[in-house]
């Protein structure tokens, strides 16, 4: 095989891939073991750019008898005249449609497709029937002259809808226009030998799911789990080279690449057993040799946005999300409106064994996907993404500097920024700031560790970036006079169980948030570098006091300095 690689965004064709020598990651086994099945609808599920496309494609060129393709792959040996004939394949990709907001115009598009179906397959219709019913005589028709049953593949049946989730008329309307074209399938169902459905939803209840005719749905299957995707074994057995290269680009041992490869890129998990990884995020890692979030930014709608503003989402809400199976294995069209099963389905949760047989756990999969979902939700509180751009640089700029006083205050800038009835009754809580500043710290990319156990506890963040290391603790405040005394605590707490032991160098923050004010009140900041500490009460401050800071020297700092009770540590 050669080195050149698959590059998701040009190349979703099998035969291509064969006859360029380029890397295909084998997953013949899994289509051997449907055909060989017997059963004859099949339906899968699975999020964009997850290799829905190029499993169709496989299928495709597998069961129009082009035998060539797969010598070397583990389908070859299986490759029987009786399962494995030439036959009429029928490919329909309806991301072609996904633009199309009309019923008539989706309509008459569909029977302009129907009509270059049948033309390829030299098969004559009459142009005077009308979309659905032009289908089903195509179907019948094309058996009859073709003395064959038809194999059918359907590639993203959904996306003309899911395009339009903020549209819920449209949506509706479009979906009956779907309905009834998939439902001539059915009605065929004596004229066809093979039917594979792919699509990101699955609705039972009231949606394009129910125009099948009982498919077998190996989305949540243990048995095709690996179907898409690329498993961690797959990672180092085909891209090998790859990897290594990427290990020296970025001064890494090979070890090292790859566990923080899978820390950020796998843990999408369908079926609770099986983990694989994003194969759109891993090719273009592999080329560009950077981690960055590439799958999050291409895949992601931009009606995702808005759902976020509308049902007033905050990140840690997913985080172990217990949910019942039912809603996963059994949802209903009404079910837009459930962010939980709405995001599992788009791909931005994946599950987790429950605690029993009853439920699933939800979790974000992997860094990538955490990352990018804070900066999501956290954009919603800004007014373009040009503000939240700026805030985040400037906290990043502020980590480097080491410049605490100024990070705590732009921190604030966003908590000024949360709406007044968000999360209303846990905003009392330590565990509502901390679920925010975890949010912050996930949308810098920072490598961030909450709670992490340790020998006498658990400090709230440990922050470590440019080589350095920061030590947060967190305190919430219910009474305006206890502010400076719980600052004075925090810092205490720091010191008492030793959390910065394992950090000569570490900058240790006590913050303390008022939970009538909404925001940090007083900081308490000891620099174990120079031996300084700060005890500030912050309240009410602007981008005026901001500049005043920057313009401070360390003799003024020293001076609004006030020692807690035990007094500074030494460096």
């Amino acid at each position: 095989m050669s080195e050149i690689l698959l590059t998701p965004l040009s190349m979703q064709t099998f035969e291509d891939i064969i006859v360029n020598d380029q890397i295909y990651v084998d997953k013949t086994h899994y289509l051997a073991n449907m055909i060989e099945g017997g059963r004859k609808t099949w339906f899968l599920a699975r999020p964009r750019r997850f290799g829905k496309s190029l499993t169709l494609s496989t299928l495709e060129a597998l069961l129009s008898g082009k035998k060539e393709l797969f010598k070397g792959l583990a389908i070859e040996n299986k490759l029987d005249d009786k399962v494995f004939f030439p036959r009429p394949v029928i490919h329909f990709d309806m991301s072609n449609f996904q633009t199309i907001e009309e019923p008539n115009e989706l309509k008459d598009t569909l029977k302009e497709f129907v009509l270059l179906k049948a033309s390829q397959l030299g098969i004559q219709l009459p142009s005077n029937i009308s979309c659905p019913s032009i289908f089903s005589y195509f179907i019948e028709k094309s058996s009859y002259e073709l003395k064959t049953k038809l194999t059918v593949l359907v590639d993203e049946y959904d996306a003309p809808v899911t395009m339009l989730l903020d549209t819920p008329n449209k949506a509706h309307e479009i979906r009956k226009v779907l309905h009834g074209f998939y439902s001539q399938l059915k009605a065929c169902d004596k004229y066809l030998s093979f039917v594979f459905v792919t699509g990101i939803t699955k609705f039972v209840k009231g949606g394009l799911y129910s125009a099948f005719n009982n498919p077998t749905d190996i989305s949540l299957s243990p048995e095709f789990g690996g179907i898409t995707g690329f498993t961690h074994d797959e990672i180092i057995k085909y891209f090998n080279p790859q990897l290594k290269q990427v290990a020296q680009k970025l001064k890494l041992s090979y070890d090292a690449l790859l566990d923080k490869t899978q820390n950020y890129y796998n843990g999408f998990c369908f079926d609770t057993e099986t983990f694989v990884y994003n194969p759109f995020s891993m090719m273009l890692f592999l080329q560009e040799k950077k981690f960055k979030n590439y799958w999050f930014n291409t895949a992601t709608p931009k009606q995702l946005v808005s759902f976020f503003e509308k049902k007033h989402l905050t990140f840690e809400q997913f985080q172990g999300y217990l949910i019942e199976q039912d809603r996963i294995d059994n949802p209903s069209q009404d079910r837009f409106d459930d962010p939980a099963v709405y995001l599992y389905q788009l791909g931005y949760l994946s599950l987790r064994p429950g605690t029993d047989d009853d439920n699933y756990r939800l979790d974000y999969p992997n860094k990538e996907v955490k990352n990018s979902m804070a900066l999501h939700i956290m954009r919603s509180y800004f007014e373009n993404i040009e503000d939240t751009s700026i805030f985040l640089n400037d906290l990043k700029k502020y980590l480097f500097t080491r410049d605490s006083l100024n990070f705590t205050l732009e921190l604030n800038n966003y908590f000024y920024r949360v709406p007044y009835d968000y999360a209303k009754n846990e905003i009392r809580n330590e565990g509502f700031y901390c679920a925010q500043l975890l949010m912050i710290f996930n949308a810098l990319n920072l490598n961030v560790q909450p709670e992490q156990h340790q020998h006498l506890g658990r400090p709230d963040f440990i922050i470590k970036y440019n080589q350095q290391t920061w030590i947060l603790e967190v305190k919430v405040s219910h009474k305006d006079n206890e502010d400076e005394k719980i600052a004075q605590n925090a810092l205490e707490q720091i010191w008492d169980k030793k959390y910065d032991a394992p950090y000569d160098t570490a900058l240790l923050m006590g913050i303390v948030f008022n939970a009538d004010k909404r925001a940090i009140t007083y900081v308490n900041i000891y620099d174990k570098i120079s031996g300084e500490q700060i005890l500030k009460n912050i309240e009410s401050k602007t981008s005026m006091l901001k500049t005043e800071i920057q313009t401070e020297t360390k003799n003024e700092l020293k001076t609004e300095t006030k020692s807690p009770s035990r007094g500074p540590r030494p460096k």
